[in-house]
């Protein structure tokens, strides 16, 4: 996600929850995959929640509220706010989870 724009993450962080579900669903009924993708969903909620804490929005004890949080906060501040860094920091935490998300799908093949 080296070049997502700030529009991208938003939409990124919000989905993360509806990927990690249907993600983790495709390996339900497979107690050794569901092991495996433990630490992947858990790489998925870190993300979202230092993306959280990076922008000073809430963190919740529910991912969808806290990355609908993230997205809103990305979305309704003016480009010419950010810095480099912290786009740079958000893309990070985004392709990470993307990252913890695909190795989730892998298990299910």
């Amino acid at each position: 996600m080296s070049k997502s724009s700030p529009s991208d993450l938003a939409t990124a962080f919000r989905s993360f929850t509806r990927r990690l579900g249907e993600a983790l669903g495709a390996v339900e009924g497979d107690p050794a995959a569901q092991d495996v993708a433990g630490p992947h969903a858990a790489r998925v909620r870190s993300a979202v929640e230092s993306a959280a804490a990076l922008l000073g929005t809430p963190v919740t004890s529910d991912l969808a509220t806290t990355g609908s949080a993230v997205a809103e906060h990305i979305v309704t501040t003016d480009a010419d706010r950010w810095d480099d860094a912290t786009l740079d920091r958000l893309r990070a935490l985004a392709q990470d989870a993307g990252t913890a998300l695909r190795a989730i799908d892998a298990l299910a093949r």
